[in-house]
């Protein structure tokens, strides 16, 4: 309840806007209760935006799709290419003199191009979401690694990962510790 409140009263402030209102949406727990808030409590017709992950470990369509019907979204995928990423990354490397520290910052770059050609101003993300509540498995996995030189705390922490956190994993190499 606690949370549910503050998150409430938090998007209460940065829902009013003068502008249409787009929202990443990724099929994940963040952008999922943004969108349910919008509407459910503040009626808010939000324009959402998603990538057409072409990796089945990276699919979420079947949740967004969820989503679109629960709430009878207006919805776009974005769909990128290889060669669109080349491009992108050369011209976003080239004007920010600055590397992509992971595929995520790419695919976040061209979602906000995207929206940005749709003329939306305000744009409302999940980002930070999966961190407070769990972080992504990458994290988990150093979260590990730093318990190495401690066998009791290593066996303990790696027991509840392998119990609660390995089934869930999707990708081969991050549901392998080694």
């Amino acid at each position: 309840k606690i949370i549910r409140n503050s998150i409430i009263q938090n998007f209460q402030r940065r829902y009013r806007s003068d502008f249409d209102i787009a929202c990443l949406l990724s099929g994940g727990l963040d952008s999922s209760i943004i969108v349910a808030i919008a509407k459910k409590i503040f009626g808010i017709d939000l324009s959402c935006f998603s990538i057409k992950a072409n990796n089945p470990i990276y699919d979420e369509s079947e949740r967004i799709e969820l989503l679109k019907k629960e709430f009878k979204l207006k919805h776009k995928y974005v769909s990128i290419t290889k060669k669109d990423n080349i491009n992108f990354m050369e011209q976003f490397v080239k004007e920010t003199y600055s590397p992509l520290n992971s595929i995520s910052y790419l695919v976040y770059s061209q979602l906000n191009a995207e929206i940005k050609r749709k003329k939306f101003r305000v744009l409302l993300s999940g980002l930070g979401g999966d961190e407070l509540f769990g972080g992504y498995y990458t994290h988990q996995l150093n979260f590990l690694h730093n318990f190495k030189n401690n066998q009791y705390l290593f066996t303990k922490n790696h027991n509840l990962w392998e119990k609660h956190t390995k089934p869930l994993v999707k990708s081969e190499v991050l549901s392998d510790y080694n």
